[in-house]
Order: structure tokens, then sequence, then C-alpha cells
């Protein structure tokens, strides 16, 4: 025999139960198995964040801790006949930088990274780079031109060549590189010491100084 009830939420009809039809009673619930609640609350899903948002990119805090600049090597005497070929020379520095690829996959992603748009800087300079997964820090090459190379289609000269290898979880490191970069470029004395600096101590302390470079 089944016995009616009053309707739920919405005209729903209740649950419905199951008369004993020998004693005419509800039988007891069995206490081995769970009771269901009707709203049971829901625990907080641990993969979803909980944390302001930010309505601009610029006020939005880093997600990792910010990379440091370091100086992977310099070349004083960089002799190329194109961008190309000074590319393919400062990426073969890079063995010492932890998480860095081989030179030729480095050079490999420079190069297409250049083919989308120039990298040259004005003020002779040039700052040709990749943005890769795996590395901690932002490394610098630095190549100083024995002779004037040329960089674009143009042809426009390029004597200092600064090639990075910036962590791609990280642009903001490059962006306030590049904000330093452009800083010592416009400042005439600040370049023409490194052009004059004799040694690789001179350039370091140079790269150190106005580049921040470790």
């Amino acid at each position: 025999m089944i016995a009616g009830g009053r309707s739920g939420a919405r005209g729903a009809p209740a649950r419905l139960r199951l008369r004993d039809t020998a004693t005419g009673a509800f039988p007891t619930p069995d206490p081995r198995l769970p009771v269901r609640s009707r709203r049971q609350p829901r625990k907080p899903d641990s993969r979803i964040a909980s944390g302001e948002v930010f309505a601009t990119v610029g006020a939005m805090p880093d997600s990792t801790p910010t990379a440091r600049t370091v100086c992977a090597h310099v070349v004083l005497d960089l002799v190329a006949a194109s961008a190309g070929e000074a590319i393919e020379q400062l990426a073969a520095g890079f063995a010492g930088v932890p998480g860095a690829p081989a030179a030729r996959t480095l050079a490999s992603a420079v190069l297409e990274r250049e083919a989308q748009a120039s990298t040259f800087l004005g003020h002779a300079a040039a700052l040709p780079h990749a943005r890769l997964l795996g590395v901690n820090d932002l490394a610098v090459a630095f190549g100083r031109a024995r002779r004037p190379i040329p960089w674009t289609r143009d042809a426009d000269p390029v004597e200092l060549v600064f090639l990075g290898v910036v962590p791609a979880p990280q642009p903001r490191a490059h962006l306030e590189f590049m904000r330093r970069l452009a800083r010592a470029l416009t400042d005439a004395q600040a370049t023409a010491a490194l052009r004059a600096a004799p040694d690789e101590p001179a350039v370091r302390a140079w790269l150190r100084d106005h580049l921040q470079m470790q």
C-alpha cells in the first residue's frame, strides 16, 4: 500500500514511503544506511581562489618572485656580418644559465622572435630576446661589435648587442630591464663609457651599475 504525502516545493510530490500491509505501520529506517539531508552545506572547492579582484593589469601583484638579472657572458670583440650571426654567437654563451636550452635551440627561438619585429633600439643598440619556460632569471649576454652590424632591412648599424633570455612567467622583469637599458642608452656619457670599457671586468661593472645585472 502506498501512502501519499503533501506536495513539496514548486508542486513536486513529497517522497513516498511504503506502508506495511500487515501492521499498517511505516517501516523503521535502517540505522546502517546514511541519512541524507535535504540541504547539505557545500564544501568550498580548493581549486577556486578567494583572493582580491584587481581592476587593471597594472594593479596585479607578480604571481612569482621578481626575477634577477644576470650576465650570462661578455664578448668584447664581436665580429658578425648580420644580426643572425651575432645572435648565434651570443647564444653559445648561456650554457651556465640554469634552464637555458642548447645554443642552437636558443638561437632559433631568438631569430624567430626577431623575424616578427626587429629589436633594434636606436643608439646603435639592439635587444634580441626570447621568452622561455624553465628559466628563473633574466639572463643577458652582451656583445660589443668591432664593426657596426647591419641589423635591420634598412641596414641600421648596431654596435651594442644585449641578448636576453626572459622567464616566460615574469614578463615584467623584461620590461623593467628595457626601461633601465633605454635610460642608459640615452645617457651619452654612460654609453661612451661602455664603448670605451677596456676589459670584461670593466664591462661587467658598467652592466651592474647601470642595468643592475649580477
